[in-house]
C-alpha cells in the first residue's frame, strides 16, 4: 500500500474517532431535536457507510469508492461552512472538533488522489480486469 493510501486510512479513521467524540458532547441537544432512537441510527448507519467505503479504498484499492467519498465531501463543504458559526457558538469544544474533522478528513482525500495513490489505484483496475490463471 502506498503512504498516501496509508495516511488517508489512518487520518479518516481517526476523524471518525474525533466524529464519534463529538456527537457523544451533542447527543443531548440533537436527541432532544429528533429523538434518542433516531439520532442513534443515523449516527450508527453514517459511521457503518464511512467504515465501509475507507475500507474499500484503502484495502480493496476501489477507485470509485474514492470518487463517490469525495463527491460527497465537496458538497458537504458548502453546507458545512454555515453551520460552523453557530456550532461554535453553542458549544465551542464540539465546533473545535468538527474543525479539526472536517481538516482530517480533506487532508485525507487530498492524500488518496496525488502522489503514488493514483498508480496504485489503476494498477489495481488493470490487474482485476485479467482473468486469474
Amino acid at each position: 500500500m502506498p503512504p498516501n493510501v496509508t495516511r488517508f486510512e489512518q487520518l479518516m479513521y481517526l476523524s471518525l474517532g474525533i466524529g464519534i467524540i463529538n456527537a457523544a458532547l451533542q447527543y443531548q441537544d440533537l436527541s432532544a431535536q429528533a429523538g434518542a432512537g433516531f439520532t442513534l441510527f443515523v449516527q450508527a448507519f453514517v459511521l457503518g457507510i464511512s467504515i465501509l467505503f475507507i475500507w474499500l479504498i484503502a484495502r480493496r484499492h476501489t477507485n470509485w469508492a474514492r470518487w463517490v467519498l469525495l463527491i460527497i465531501f465537496l458538497p458537504g463543504v458548502v453546507a458545512y461552512i454555515p453551520l460552523l458559526s453557530g456550532m461554535l457558538q453553542t458549544n465551542l469544544l464540539s465546533g473545535i472538533l468538527s474543525i479539526i474533522q472536517f481538516f482530517f478528513q480533506g487532508i485525507a482525500l487530498y492524500l488518496v488522489f496525488t502522489g503514488n495513490s493514483g498508480a496504485w489505484f489503476k494498477k489495481h483496475d488493470l490487474g482485476s480486469a485479467t482473468p486469474d490463471k
